[in-house]
């Protein structure tokens, strides 16, 4: 996964409010360190495991891949 797939799928959990109620809402961090190394956990997990209603139950790496899959052939 590439820095700039990560960002997109930040920015657009971030948008739909699900970043925050998932992850930041839940936990009280003591310093900027956690949080990140808190953040880069959840994102590992909300692009590579977590099933996405809107995205017919796969995962956004799938989606992503999918796509570049096809522009490729």
């Amino acid at each position: 996964m590439t820095a700039h797939h990560s960002t997109v799928m930040v920015l657009c959990a971030r948008k739909n409010g699900e970043k925050q109620k998932e992850e930041v809402y839940l936990k009280a961090y003591d310093s900027i360190v956690e949080a990140r190394t808190s953040l880069d956990i959840y994102f590992t997990f909300y692009n590579t495991e977590r099933r996405h209603q809107r995205l017919d139950r796969r995962t956004p790496d799938n989606v992503y891949y999918e796509a570049t899959a096809r522009k490729v052939i």
